[in-house]
């Protein structure tokens, strides 16, 4: 069970589900316009530690895979990195967020300045830990990554919501909360003795620079534009924008998990196959992008007002167009998925940097006229984008792409065996 895609849709299910059980109560307790600054708060918390830790996680997956030793090593200066990143978020929004957050309340300002520096530090550390994890080839590392920060962000929504005093500030010592208890956690798994022996911070950087760039495009992908539609278009409809993006990108979770039992696959047999069965990757994930979006899209039109309330209703149409570009990020992943088995990782990189400028350029200047439907669809173009180019590189024909009747038992058996 463990080495099969049905645990990896457990722990992947156990992550989605436990922030996806807290949106309802933050859609209700907080408001449209609380809903809205907390979402776009909360991203940029989420997007910061990946953008500022320079590919330290992944190097650390790396050595780690290679030489454990090593990889103690490369810990023991990424804690010196974090702590000293950490300080300088914190200088920085001492002296900047006043004027650049004037329009939030002094509560919300207070608390992003306290509690930005430490989810990036504490993000930074517990990340790279989970990096050695899985580089040991732990199966600890999947709940690590998976469950904890969920889990416990969720519990404190509801704890402050039963308490009565659930608002836009407390959600951000939530989040702050929940990346400290995970940073407690991994350095309880990893057990790194701080004091001994490290690598130097420049090959730290000089290792990292390598994987940084994809990492931060990869994350951008997915919040950047949750950060963003704050200022474009406001609290009250960055709110619904929240709500659209927490139900659009559904089928993706779906799709990660067919995508990491086909790359176990592909490792074990090297793809002895032909090119046909190569390119099956993008076809079932395809599929799984597709039947999953509709069916969401089926009871999007009543089961928003009905879960988040009849203020979202606004959320409906924007969320059905999000679903469309959820098919375009599970031929994505598809196509990532087979880049990187042939280590061109770079063409990755560059497809996700290339949709995202795209999709940033079209949410400046789509959001004012379109509101969230046009923040909604500069995503989906992105995505699209990126889609286009990582399938073109792998040069399928049109009969690959083409859905057949045996694909629904191959993903049967893949989320049952992990394994077609």
């Amino acid at each position: 069970m463990r080495n099969s895609a049905a645990f990896s849709l457990l722990i992947r299910g156990v992550s989605l589900l436990a922030p996806l059980a807290a949106a309802p109560v933050l859609a209700r307790a907080l408001g449209p316009d609380g809903r809205g600054e907390s979402g776009s708060l909360i991203s940029l918390m989420i997007l910061l530690p990946v953008v500022l830790s320079w590919g330290a996680p992944v190097v650390l997956r790396v050595v780690s895979a290679r030489d454990h030793r090593r990889s103690m090593m490369y810990l023991r200066s990424v804690r010196v990195f974090a702590g000293g990143v950490g300080l300088v978020v914190a200088i920085v929004l001492a002296l900047c967020a006043p004027a650049l957050l004037a329009s939030l309340s002094p509560n919300v300002v207070v608390a992003l300045c306290v509690t930005v520096p430490v989810t990036v530090a504490t993000g930074i550390l517990w990340t790279s830990n989970g990096g050695v994890l899985v580089g040991q080839g732990s199966s600890v590392a999947q709940v690590l990554a998976a469950g904890i920060p969920g889990i416990a962000f969720s519990v404190s929504v509801y704890t402050l919501w039963g308490l009565g005093i659930l608002t836009v500030e407390a959600t951000l010592w939530a989040q702050a909360a929940s990346y400290f208890l995970t940073f407690l956690a991994s350095e309880g798994m990893t057990r790194v003795p701080w004091t001994r022996e490290r690598v130097s911070l420049r090959e730290l950087l000089r290792s990292g620079a390598r994987f940084a760039p994809g990492q931060i495009a990869e994350a951008a992908s997915y919040r950047l534009d949750q950060v963003v539609v704050l200022p474009l278009l406001g609290a009250y409809m960055a709110g619904q924008y929240a709500v659209a993006v927490t139900i659009s990108l559904l089928p993706l979770f779906v799709a990660q998990v067919v995508a990491m039992a086909l790359f176990r696959q592909s490792s074990d047999d090297q793809w002895s196959g032909e090119d046909s069965d190569r390119l099956k990757v993008i076809r079932l994930l395809g599929i799984v992008g597709f039947v999953v979006g509709a069916a969401i899209a089926c009871v999007t039109p009543f089961g928003i007002p009905f879960v988040f309330g009849s203020e979202y209703a606004p959320a409906v149409f924007p969320t059905i167009v999000g679903l469309a570009g959820s098919v375009f990020l599970a031929l994505s992943q598809g196509s990532a998925t087979l880049l990187s088995i042939q280590q061109r990782g770079w063409l990755i990189s560059g497809a996700q940097s290339a949709g995202l400028v795209v999709a940033f350029a079209l949410l400046l200047l789509l959001t004012p006229p379109l509101g969230v439907t046009g923040a909604a669809v500069a995503s989906t173009c992105g995505y699209a984008l990126s889609a286009v180019i990582m399938v073109s590189v792998l040069r399928p024909r049109l009969v690959d792409l083409t859905p057949r009747l045996r694909d629904i038992t191959s993903l049967v058996s893949i989320l049952r065996h992990g394994r077609y």
